[in-house]
């Protein structure tokens, strides 16, 4: 019988109140993310050729209205 090897991926992460906290201070100051450029679907082998020439900010593929 051949061995199974599993793995599992993970991130440590802060607890739950450290995280409300800073939701709450985001919205409380108005911290938005930098967009570089907004693709839509169709253009989205144009957006992964964006991030492979470096971006500077989010790259966001739009998949609906």
């Amino acid at each position: 019988m051949p061995a199974v090897c599993r793995l599992t991926v993970g991130i440590a992460v802060g607890h739950r109140r450290a995280f409300l906290d800073m939701n709450a201070w985001i919205e409380k100051n108005g911290l938005a993310p930098v967009i570089d450029r907004v693709y839509v679907f169709e253009e989205a082998h144009q957006a992964y050729e964006h991030v492979a020439r470096g971006a500077f900010g989010k790259i966001v593929i739009r998949i609906a209205d």
